[in-house]
């Protein structure tokens, strides 16, 4: 019973993990495209 428990204490952590990188992904992404926006724009104006 014991190794079951701990195999879904892996599994889910492991998901847990997963789910973290996809959501730093996102955020990262969408912060380089807000960063970028503006600087694109002043290279266009100058």
């Amino acid at each position: 019973m014991q190794c079951k428990a701990a195999h879904a204490l892996l599994a889910s952590e492991r998901c847990l993990t997963d789910l973290q990188k996809v959501l730093f992904q996102r955020v990262a992404n969408a912060l380089l495209k807000s960063n970028q926006a503006p600087f694109r724009n002043e290279l266009i104006t100058s």
